[in-house]
């Protein structure tokens, strides 16, 4: 929403001719737009803030004056790893995993996506990515059949910051793993799984928008 702020500006009265002309009343204003610009009408001179910090920033400050969507902002706690396995009382038919928190310790809200998931699919049929923002979201990651989907750009969740609280929300999100195993690819060796999912980390602004940069 745009600010105003009004100066009234006003001549002195002048005696010309015996005729006393009424004073001349300008009215300047200054329009806070919604882009971070103000708008100057009818005066001739605009004073402008400049601030700045030297030295370490505190990026978990919601009031540090850093350009909104600035990768610096983030500061988020990920899993150093995750493991899942198949589940011994269903016979080794599915799989589970352990629950694993995703955590924004940052000034800003951070939205956290799925750039991509790696790994074959030996002894797997399906897998879940699950989390518990919402509606307890999922994703396949692997489809029927051991298929390996297309799971980049899915937004896991939107991270509040847990200092800020313009965006409402929770600043942290639990992951886990779920899907079922290929039963005719099992041995009596178990199968070693060496996969990676790579996560995407953005800086929204302090209402939980996108930053256009």
């Amino acid at each position: 929403m745009k600010k105003m702020n009004k100066k009234l500006i006003v001549a002195t009265a002048i005696l010309i001719g015996g005729v006393i002309l009424l004073p001349i009343r300008s009215l300047a204003t200054e329009t806070q737009n919604d882009d971070g610009t103000t708008t100057i009408e009818k005066q001739t001179t605009a004073t402008i803030p400049v601030g700045g910090e030297l030295g370490a920033v505190d990026y978990t400050d919601p009031v540090t004056d850093m350009p909104e969507g600035d990768s610096r902002w983030i500061n988020v706690t990920v899993p150093t790893k995750i493991f899942f396995w198949s589940d011994e009382a269903t016979n080794h038919k599915t799989i589970t995993s352990g629950s694993y928190a995703i955590k924004n310790n940052s000034g800003r809200p951070v939205q956290v996506s799925i750039n991509d998931y790696l790994g074959n699919n030996m002894g797997i049929d399906t897998l879940q990515l699950n989390d518990n923002v919402g509606s307890n979201t999922t994703v396949d990651l692997f489809t029927t059949v051991g298929k390996l989907s297309n799971v980049s750009g899915y937004v896991i969740a939107n991270l509040t910051s847990p200092n800020d609280h313009t965006m409402t929300g929770p600043s942290e999100v639990a992951i886990n793993f779920t899907g079922t195993v290929n039963s005719y690819a099992l041995t009596s060796q178990p199968i070693k799984i060496n996969h990676t999912l790579e996560l995407e980390l953005k800086a929204l602004d302090k209402n939980g928008n996108v930053v256009s940069r």
